[in-house]
Order: C-alpha cells, then sequence, then structure tokens
C-alpha cells in the first residue's frame, strides 16, 4: 500500500486554506507516506516547520505551487518566486508554463520562461514540474514543451493545474507525454478523485498523481484489498 500511496503528491491549493488545513495536510502525508504535501507558496515555510518539528525531516518532500494557477508572472517573478520557495523550505516546485507563448509555440520565449524554473531548481538540488494545462493545447504544442523541458533538465511533465475550465488530466494525454518524455518523469494532476482514475493514470505512465483526494484513494484501496 505505501508503494502506491508513494505515487501521490497529497495536495492543498485552496485559497482560503489556512493553518488548521495545512496541519491537516501534512498529518496526512505522514500517515500515509505520500510522496510529497504540495502547497501555495505562502504556505511552504509552515510546511516545513510543521515537517521538521515532527521529525520527518526530508523523508515527506514540500512541494511549492509557483506563478500558480495562471503561469502570467514576468519571468524575473517566477525566478523569484522559485528561489523563495527554495529558500523557505521546498524540495520540489510546480511552475505553470505561459500558455500564450505555449500555444503559439513561441520557442525562444519559452525557452526562457521555463529556464525560470529550471536553473534555481538545479541550482539548489530541487525537483522541478513544468505544468503544461494539456486540455487546451494543440498537440503539437505538447510536444514542443516536452522536447524544451528535456533540452533545460526539467524533472517532470505535469498535465495540468486542475482549474483551468478547459479539463484537467486525460489518459491520452498522459500516454502523449510518456511518450515524448525523454529523460523525463510524468506528474498526471486534474480530476483524479477515485482509485479507478488513479490507476489508469499509472498504467498510462505516469509516474506521480496529484490530487487532493489522495486519503480517499488510499482508504479505498485498502477496502478493496482487505
Amino acid at each position: 500500500m505505501n508503494k502506491l500511496a508513494s505515487y501521490i503528491d497529497h495536495t492543498c491549493l485552496a485559497p482560503e486554506a489556512g493553518q488548521a488545513e495545512i496541519e491537516l495536510l501534512c498529518e496526512q502525508g505522514m500517515k500515509y507516506g505520500f510522496a510529497a504535501v504540495c502547497v501555495n507558496i505562502n504556505h511552504v515555510k509552515l510546511t516545513r516547520r510543521i515537517l521538521e518539528g515532527d521529525g520527518v525531516g526530508q523523508a515527506l518532500h514540500v512541494c511549492a505551487a509557483v506563478s500558480f494557477p495562471l503561469g502570467v508572472l514576468p519571468m524575473a517573478l517566477k525566478r523569484t518566486e522559485v528561489q523563495y520557495a527554495i529558500e523557505h523550505g521546498a524540495t520540489e516546485v510546480d511552475m505553470p508554463v505561459y500558455l500564450p507563448a505555449a500555444k503559439a509555440k513561441d520557442r525562444d520565449y519559452l525557452m526562457k520562461d521555463l529556464a525560470a524554473l529550471a536553473e534555481p531548481c538545479q541550482e539548489a538540488g530541487v525537483v522541478s514540474k513544468l505544468i503544461f494545462e494539456t486540455a487546451c493545447l494543440d498537440i503539437d504544442s505538447k510536444i514542443l514543451l516536452c522536447e524544451l523541458a528535456n533540452e533545460l533538465g526539467i524533472d517532470f511533465l505535469k498535465t495540468s493545474t486542475g482549474l483551468h475550465k478547459a479539463g484537467g488530466a486525460t489518459i491520452e494525454d498522459v500516454k502523449l507525454l510518456s511518450e515524448h518524455r525523454g529523460g523525463c518523469k510524468v506528474k498526471a494532476s486534474g480530476g483524479i478523485r477515485t482509485v479507478e482514475d488513479f490507476k489508469a493514470m499509472i498504467d498510462a505512465g505516469a509516474d506521480r498523481i496529484g490530487t487532493s483526494s489522495g486519503v480517499a484513494i488510499v482508504e479505498a484501496l485498502k477496502t478493496a484489498q482487505s
């Protein structure tokens, strides 16, 4: 069961989340053995303090969502957010791509945009995850992002924020990213709420699953195996 739980980035990105919600997220992350707890950038310092206070150290990753959920910050501000997250205890960083450039297939802009994530993470030894928002991009744009992410040494290709009106992760997109992943891993995120969703994404090639339904999924898996 721990092996399956270790696929999950246990997520709380609700704008109304406060200290109580973050404490619960960390408690659940430790209890179930999830890969990471994923929080908005303003909660990174609190999350690290909670985990270190419980003696977890680096066993449970702290994942910061930066320039989230729109990815529209100027490159310099994206880089500053990434650096801030790392300085305050993030060991993983998720960042959305600038969608107008992705849709336009603007290679030069995208290389600079993605570098704002890749370079600070590599300098600090932190895991980088690029969010595509796959539901609103055509196939060529997705493949281009895979290629650029590989060139820059980004660690994960992530499907979605889970907040775009176009939708979240699909089996087809996870398969596409897996096919063009190169040296990257794949994180499926957006609308994954059931055991069936979870298993289907892993079968399609996902290495991580981002979800706020991690506890329900693991409990359902336990019930099914008992």
